[in-house]
């Protein structure tokens, strides 16, 4: 079996955007039981991903997060960069930055897995 990453679906690059200091948390808000809201406040890589998200797990364990480390984190690795132009007002981007922005922006849609489960 494969090992179970963390694979977000809202990515980390993201969700660091607010956090506050001095300890660089956020504050995630869940539903519960019976309505109930919960928070916590947790570091941007602890929230926002279920492990195995991503992962195919019929393959063979060295490639059933071939998904994740060969496309999703290029993806989101353009998407950071697009973000940080964006940011900083730079006019010219490159096609791959703009398409990274693209695909981030599709993917916001959420996890396909919690939608199908149960």
């Amino acid at each position: 079996m494969a090992e179970q990453q963390k694979h977000h679906y809202i990515p980390s690059f993201y969700t660091k955007r607010w956090t506050t200091p001095p300890d660089g948390k956020l504050i995630e808000y869940r539903l519960g039981y019976q309505g109930r809201i919960f928070h916590r406040r947790t570091h941007p890589d602890g929230t926002g991903y279920f492990l195995g998200l991503s992962t195919i797990e019929r393959l063979p364990p060295e490639i059933a997060n071939l998904i994740e480390d060969q496309f999703l984190q290029r993806a989101d690795n353009l998407a950071c960069q697009a973000l940080d132009h964006l940011l900083a007002g730079t006019p010219n981007v490159s096609n791959d930055i703009k398409s990274g922005w693209t695909r981030f922006l599709i993917s916001l849609k959420g996890p396909l897995k919690t939608m199908t489960a149960d």
